[in-house]
């Protein structure tokens, strides 16, 4: 049956507040089920009877109102697809397309600017809904995801798992594996296996199975039960290959676009001139309708947009923190005591020793004492990386006590290791790294054509791809120091349109170099065009203070005379003991300076088999020459490979490539960074270095490959690299798994809406959201602070454990930018209390964390006087109340600096 346009007009509104999913239990669609009466009610009460009301007529055909519900109905279809937005500019009666554009000689525009790339997984890893009163979910107990920028050349399905559901009284569970098909599974009955077959499939046989067990299950209607889940496990399947994208500000470009609409689709201003008056008022009213209504509608949308917006840009929790550390190191930073005590808790950790027998071949520890202590004071033992995720929290806390207590974390760390998507790192760390880092490197996913990194929604490959680096750029830019830099590496399918995004991220006078460096050495045969053996790296400075150190390389050697071009200068030059004049009418080619250096390092000599008249005709003999066997490397970087394979990943880059990387645009001791970490090669190659470093990396093989990489780095890392650079072992570095996007939605509670609050103007919908969430655990409620120690949020990706603790002291630490200095965890009163010091903004902080719970404030306030005497800060924050004067509010500091300062406010 036909619907009429008002029908359609409210459909096309449940589609947009996403009320025909009313079943389903994930992210921003539970809280908008819980809500669905009141988005109800103002879709098909509220607004209809303002329309009709407006054109005072009760009838749904009257032509008027089929005017504005078709006007409606076109407009907000232009822009939402399935329920997607898609942000293409409008204008006209043809739909032509227009970029905002504001005069500049060549502007850089694609379809997704302006918005956030938000996918920061592959798969959902659970999807729920709810079927009369009972839980569905579909769970992926295996997935078999991408890593690095290769993509396998077969597209990944859903396969049932085994076994393929199970049911109790209050849920259904459906598992699944993420993985391309085995051979025998790539067709079905003589067809290409597809996910739509493999979806049938399973349904038939849960739908036989209902059927054999009937009698168990009669409570069930089967006729609506497996259309339901056929909805449900499209929508999965189909959710999983898309990405997804917030608008940064969805308001102001449908307001926009609205203005355009109205005038040309609605009022018609090109006819203006032979528009009679009654008819040019009708239009007015219209239009006036149209715009109320419309306005209205985009209110709400913009509320759930900004509420995912701002959900997407608040600073992520830490929710765990390990360290790991040379035996060497860890000796020589905490002491012979504490080390006394590191070799009790050592020998007796079944677990740390697994892994050093594992990759390093450590031989079953002696039974005494003693002799496990001299056996790790031998080579190679005596660098074996400590892992602190094998030990108690306990001794944890008394190795950061004894570690920062002679040496500030700040200084004694070598690098920091994120497991976590890379925009979600970045925003997070940004107040403490913010204006810090040297040098940045990345080797981000290519847009490949055939072999694309990403499943790309609506054939907006390109766009998609430019959105995510942008976004991740833009804030990385931000913690670069003014002279700093970044190395972007591209092949052919994107250099065009990297070229263009640094040039608006950066500016173009902050372009230094299009770096060429090999793909492959492997000979390669192609019969349609020219063999492709390198790719592109370029180099952008954050500012004009950015100078790269120049970097050599070896050449064939040859000795050349130490003359310059011909031009008279008799200063002489004291070479080798002797002063020599330069010849008539020619003067040395270096400075005294230089030359003293060059002897340094024996590449001058006097060759006695040569003579020359000097400036005073004097004749000479022996000529002083210079040898030349290194050059200094401009941007042709082909003598060093460009990829390596030492560790099984598919796009390792080559130590010697981020050797010159790091060499030409850092010191040691300034930091290094890679938020496109892949296999670790830029933060392994740092290390050796001596440079400080930050990677990021969101896929299972942090643990699986960087983890143990660089665990093998502080060990020694015997290889040719490591014997170039002189590189022994030693080290310390932490590593943190950070709160995830969807871990944030999973953690949004909503409370129960008060009558009175839907009668205010407005509410439903700009506030709605907002208000109804505002305490929940995803957005660092105040009661979190009555037992800091203790504040747990549910995983969105369950593990063993269905909670997780959040770690409030590194939260707190790179939430409020505090490089921090000494950390202790101590027991005063029988009450726990952790003290962490640093520095922030040129200030010295304290902070002290406790319980509150039963707490004695007099003993509290002394305690608290006596850190502050001990330790003497600019400034102290507690959580909770206390009775010492001038001590100021924890949660005040980290509720002002949860989001970005340009963040929208909910």
């Amino acid at each position: 049956m036909k619907k009429n346009l008002q029908e359609s007009f409210t459909e096309l509104l449940s589609q947009l507040f996403h009320l025909d999913e009313p079943s389903l239990d994930i992210g921003i669609y539970r809280i908008i089920r819980q809500r669905r009466d009141a988005l109800r009610q103002f879709i098909q009460r509220d607004l209809l009877n303002y329309i009709y009301h407006q054109l005072a007529t009760p009838s749904e055909h009257d032509p008027e109102v089929r005017a504005v519900f078709n006007h409606l109905v076109r407009f907000f279809n232009r822009y939402f697809h399935e329920g997607e937005f898609i942000p293409l500019h409008r204008f006209g009666k043809q739909q032509h397309y227009i970029i905002p554009y504001n005069g500049e000689e060549i502007y850089f525009y694609w379809v997704n600017r302006n918005q956030y790339y938000i996918k920061s997984s592959p798969i959902f890893y659970t999807y729920r809904f709810v079927f009369n009163s009972m839980e569905v979910q579909f769970l992926i107990t295996e997935a078999e995801t991408s890593i690095g920028n290769t993509k396998a050349s077969e597209r990944r399905l859903f396969f049932p798992a085994v076994p393929s559901w199970e049911i109790t009284d209050e849920r259904i569970q459906f598992f699944f594996e993420y993985r391309a098909p085995l051979s025998r599974e790539k067709k079905v009955d003589g067809k290409k296996v597809t996910q739509k077959i493999l979806n049938e499939l399973l349904l038939q046989r849960f739908e036989r199975y209902l059927e054999e067990k009937n009698s168990n299950l009669s409570h069930w209607d089967r006729a609506e039960l497996i259309p339901e889940l056929s909805h449900h496990l499209s929508r999965f399947t189909r959710a999983n290959e898309r990405d997804y994208f917030i608008h940064r500000n969805l308001k102001d470009f449908l307001l926009q676009e609205l203005d355009f609409y109205l005038k040309s689709e609605v009022l018609g201003l090109e006819d203006i001139t032979s528009m009679k008056s009654r008819e040019w008022e009708r239009l007015l009213q219209q239009a006036r309708i149209i715009h109320e209504v419309a306005t209205k509608i985009i209110d709400f949308l913009h509320q759930l947009e900004e509420y995912q917006k701002r959900l997407w840009e608040k600073r992520k929790y830490v929710l765990s923190t390990e360290v790991v550390i040379s035996l060497k190191t860890l000796k020589e930073r905490g002491g012979d005591v504490f080390w006394k005590e590191v070799l009790r808790e050592v020998k007796t950790n079944s677990q740390q020793i697994k892994e050093w027998q594992q990759f390093f071949g450590f031989p079953e520890p002696p039974e005494s004492l003693e002799e496990f202590a001299y056996l790790l004071k031998q080579s190679p033992w005596n660098t074996l990386p400590l892992d602190t995720s094998f030990f108690q929290e306990e001794f944890k806390n008394r190795l950061f006590s004894q570690l920062t207590a002679r040496t500030p974390l700040t200084e004694l760390l070598d690098g920091v290791l994120i497991h976590s998507e890379n925009w979600t790192a970045l925003n997070s760390i940004l107040p403490l790294f913010e204006n810090r880092i040297k040098s940045i490197y990345i080797d981000p996913p290519f847009n490949k054509d055939k072999e694309a990194d990403y499943l790309y929604k609506v054939g907006y490959k390109d766009s998609t791809w430019l959105t995510m680096l942008e976004n991740r750029i833009e804030l990385a830019r931000q913690s670069l120091r003014d002279d700093g830099c970044i190395f972007v590496r591209c092949d052919y399918n994107g250099t065009m349109y990297v070229r263009f995004l640094l040039d608006s991220l950066f500016g173009k006078d902050n372009f230094r170099n299009e770096i060429i460096v090999n793909r492959t050495l492997a000979k390669q045969s192609v019969d349609t065009q020219f063999t492709i053996r390198t790719e592109t790296l370029y180099l952008y400075a954050r500012s004009e203070s950015f100078k790269p150190f120049p970097v050599e390389r070896p050449i064939p050697p040859r000795w050349y005379p130490l003359l310059h071009f011909p031009r008279k200068d008799e200063r002489p030059r004291e070479i080798l003991g002797n002063l020599y004049y330069p010849p008539r009418n020619r003067r040395w080619a270096l400075s005294q300076e230089k030359i003293d250096r060059l002897i340094a390092r024996g590449k001058v000599r006097i060759n006695m088999e040569r003579t020359y008249v000097d400036c005073f005709g004097k004749t000479v003999k022996g000529m002083p020459e210079l040898l030349y066997d290194t050059e200094t490397v401009g941007n042709e970087w082909l003598d060093i490979p460009g990829y390596a394979q030492r560790h099984h990943f598919a796009t390792e880059n080559a130590e010697a490539l981020l050797r010159r990387v790091i060499e030409s645009s850092s010191q040691p001791g300034e930091w290094v960074m890679d938020f496109f970490l892949g296999s670790g090669t830029t933060v392994a190659t740092a290390h050796k270095l001596q440079r400080k470093w930050v990677g990021i990396e969101m896929g299972d093989h942090f643990f699986t490959v960087i983890l143990p990489r660089m665990k093998k780095v502080l060990w020694g890392d015997p290889g040719k690299f490591s014997k170039e650079v002189g590189w022994t072992g030693g080290g310390c570095f932490i590593y943190h798994t950070l709160e995830q996007f969807e871990d944030t939605l999973e953690n949004i509670d909503t409370e129960a809406l008060p009558e009175q609050h839907q009668s205010i103007k407005n509410f439903i919908t700009s506030y709605m959201l907002p208000w109804t969430t505002r305490r929940s655990k995803s957005l660092l409620p105040t009661h979190v602070f009555q037992d800091p120690f203790n504040f747990f949020i549910t995983p969105y990706r369950k593990t063993k454990s269905q909670t997780q603790l959040v770690d409030l002291v590194f939260t707190t630490a790179y939430w409020g930018g505090i490089d921090i200095g000494h950390i202790e965890h101590l027991i005063h009163n029988e009450r726990r209390y952790t003290i962490l010091t640093g520095e922030r903004y040129g200030e010295y902080i304290l902070v002290i964390l406790r319980p509150l719970s039963e707490l004695d404030y007099t003993s509290d306030a002394r305690f608290i006087e006596e850190c502050i005497q001990k330790y003497r800060p600019t400034r102290t924050y507690v959580n909770g109340d206390c009775g010492v004067e001038g001590v100021a509010n924890l949660e005040g500091l980290l509720k002002s600096v949860q989001f970005p300062v340009n963040s929208s406010q909910i």
